[in-house]
């Protein structure tokens, strides 16, 4: 479903784009068809393993496997963009070994947990990602990971008391962690949005991460350390 959410906001706003399906991906060449490639909200095991023709039409199942990560790793090292979003960002921690940790993974729903609220974070404001944000705004985060940047930039915090609208159980584990990383990767980046930015075509205060990752991630010029 995350995956139409996101191509009625790319149409609407006038994004040209092509679905790719899990054949495409393990096919490969994906550098030489695209800047950018964007993973709905999907964990890894959804994303590499997928789910049997017995439960969704033969060109939705089976997954990307290791072929297909071995291509997205070829597209972005070879300087593609791959950007994910929300639960998406367990891919690049796990099959792309990225530097960044999620430190939300392993908690027990009593220690920690945020079914959907509205939480203020802090912009880096001079990152592309950032731009025609203030230092201030609000995400959704609905069971989103909550990042350390190991390598990289943090594009996106969580500062202390940061619920806004609704609840939070654990609001200690997002304090001075980061919502949005940029990590170079070879010659492309991986871009982790960790909240679910284009939320059912609702959260229009973040369409811009997205529409911003899409711009800056097809600049192959751009380089931040």
């Amino acid at each position: 479903m995350d995956e139409g959410w996101t191509r009625f906001v790319l149409e609407r706003f006038d994004f040209p784009y092509r679905s790719l399906h899990d054949a495409d991906i393990r096919k490969g060449d994906l550098e030489n068809e695209f800047d950018v490639i964007i993973l709905p909200d999907m964990r890894n095991g959804a994303i590499v393993n997928g789910v049997s023709e017995r439960q969704v039409p033969p060109e939705y199942a089976g997954g990307i496997g290791e072929a297909g990560v071995k291509n997205l790793r070829a597209f972005t090292e070879a300087g593609g963009a791959l950007i994910t979003l929300n639960s998406a960002a367990d891919f690049a921690v796990k099959s792309l070994n990225v530097g960044v940790a999620d430190r939300s993974a392993g908690l027990p729903r009593k220690e920690f947990f945020i079914p959907g609220s509205l939480l203020k974070v802090l912009n880096r404001t001079t990152h592309p990602i950032a731009y025609g944000y203030g230092r201030d705004a609000a995400v959704f985060f609905r069971r989103s990971p909550v990042f350390e940047v190991l390598e990289g930039t943090s594009v996106v915090s969580y500062p202390p008391e940061a619920l806004l609208s609704g609840w939070v159980s654990g609001e200690k584990h997002l304090t001075g962690r980061s919502a949005l990383v940029d990590v170079p990767y070879g010659k492309g980046r991986v871009i982790l949005i960790g909240f679910p930015a284009q939320y059912r075509s609702q959260a229009h205060g973040s369409f811009r991460y997205l529409f911003n990752a899409i711009l800056y991630g097809a600049s192959r010029t751009v380089r931040l350390d």
